[in-house]
């Protein structure tokens, strides 16, 4: 009967190296944070998004926040496929264990020979509880807890700067929307046989001094969004910086053993890639549309929004 037990609690150990042994990427999260650059006033956001230009009328618009923004995203995107592929690639097929260490089948065979001198009650008792994984230090599962309570830090924060911002959206637009036009331009006749018509010119300063209302009251929003973003993305970064060193002192995975832990290590990194797009969606908005604000001013110069020709 002893036998039997000794031969089950040993398969049984070596059926607990089935899990599926994932790997953290060996990059820093706070390298892709660093780089979103915080939106000044409209003028240099036309000029850092992308601009296209409709070559019939000369009239330009903004296709997208431009390629600041456009090469983190790529970044972003490419490790998480990485991560993702990495974490296939290193997965160990369900119906094939993995082969464990020198050390790991030492322990096997400790942790057997205990159960070998067990009652059977005993026995299927330590059985029941499953059995003992590979054993990590204590400081590196600890580092991995500080992660995950880092990771929910970065939550909150992301949570409040995103309803602040919300907030501030919602109440700069109204601002936007009580911005008025100037009253019409007087219509002149210039011919005889001319039709009366608002002149060019006073059509031009108009709309130039609307869009410049427009622009006064987006710059204060940018600049009201700027110190949000100073008081929130160093707080953020050093919560992910926790988890950046984390990674980096288990060796992103490859410094510990057991393979719920290694694991937990690649889920927490994906946590702290999800924690870029917020951010980054926040500063596109605002480039996008402070762009388009500033690009109104650049067709009314053009004439593309009064219906003149250039001067």
């Amino acid at each position: 009967m002893r036998t039997k037990i000794f031969i089950l609690s040993a398969c049984f150990l070596f059926s607990s190296y089935e899990l599926i042994a994932q790997k953290a990427l060996p990059t820093q999260v706070n390298s892709l944070v660093s780089k979103i650059p915080f939106p000044e006033n409209c003028v240099t956001s036309y000029h850092n998004c992308t601009i296209e230009m409709d070559q019939s009328n000369g009239e330009v618009s903004i296709k997208d926040a431009g390629e600041t923004i456009n090469s983190i995203q790529s970044e972003l995107e490419k490790d998480m496929k990485d991560l993702t592929n990495g974490a296939m690639s290193n997965t160990t097929s369900p119906t094939l264990p993995a082969v464990p260490s020198a050390d790991q089948i030492e322990q096997m065979k400790q942790q057997a020979m205990q159960m070998h001198n067990m009652t059977p009650e005993q026995a299927m008792k330590m059985s029941s509880n499953r059995t003992i994984q590979p054993m990590d230090s204590p400081e590196k599962m600890k580092e991995l807890g500080n992660g995950q309570n880092a990771m929910m830090q970065i939550n909150l924060l992301i949570n409040e700067l995103s309803t602040k911002v919300s907030s501030l959206g919602g109440e700069y637009k109204m601002k936007l929307d009580k911005v008025q036009e100037s009253p019409p331009c007087p219509d002149v006749k210039v011919g005889a046989g001319d039709a009366a018509v608002p002149t060019c010119a006073c059509e031009k300063e108009r709309n130039l001094e609307y869009y410049n209302k427009r622009v006064a009251v987006r710059n204060d929003y940018l600049k009201q969004l700027t110190m949000l973003l100073q008081s929130y993305v160093p707080k953020i970064k050093a919560q992910i910086a926790i988890i950046d060193d984390a990674e980096s002192d288990i060796k992103y995975g490859d410094g510990i053993s057991n393979p719920t832990f290694k694991n937990q290590a690649v889920l927490l990194q994906q946590q702290a890639f999800g924690s870029v797009p917020p951010l980054i969606g926040i500063v596109s908005n605002a480039l996008k549309d402070s762009g388009v604000e500033y690009a109104n001013i650049v067709n009314t110069n053009n004439g593309t929004l009064i219906g003149c020709s250039k001067q």
